[in-house]
C-alpha cells in the first residue's frame, strides 16, 4: 500500500514505509521545509485512506526520507478518535425536489 502525505509546499507525494521504530514511521516520501504537520496516510486499493501519522521532520539534505509521528498513541492518550468521512453537501445547494403532498 502506498504511504502518502499532503504537504503545504509539495502537495501530495507517495512512497513506501521503510521502517517503524517506536512511535516514528520512516517513509520514502518526498517532502520539503514547510511540509511539517502534514497528514501521513495509507491508500488502500479500493481508494479509501487511513490516517497514520503527522510529518515531523526529514534528514538534512535528504528530501526523499521523511519521518512521521504515529497518531494513534496521541489520540489514545487524550481519548480521541478519527471519525470516518461523511459526505457533506456544499453550502447553498439544496437536494433535488422530491414528492410532495399528503402521504408523502
Amino acid at each position: 500500500m502506498p504511504f502518502c502525505k499532503v504537504g503545504a509546499v509539495t502537495a501530495e507525494t507517495c512512497g513506501e514505509i521503510k521502517r517503524i521504530e517506536g512511535d516514528v514511521v520512516e517513509a520514502s516520501v518526498y517532502s520539503m521545509e514547510g511540509d511539517s504537520g502534514s497528514p501521513g496516510f495509507v491508500k488502500s486499493p479500493d481508494g479509501t485512506v487511513s490516517a497514520v501519522g503527522i510529518l515531523m521532520s526529514a534528514p538534512d539534505g535528504d528530501d526523499y526520507t521523511t519521518y512521521f509521528t504515529l497518531i494513534q498513541p496521541l489520540l489514545g492518550q487524550w481519548g480521541f478518535r478519527i471519525l470516518p468521512r461523511r459526505t457533506v453537501r456544499p453550502a447553498g445547494r439544496r437536494p433535488p425536489p422530491g414528492p410532495s403532498g399528503p402521504g408523502c
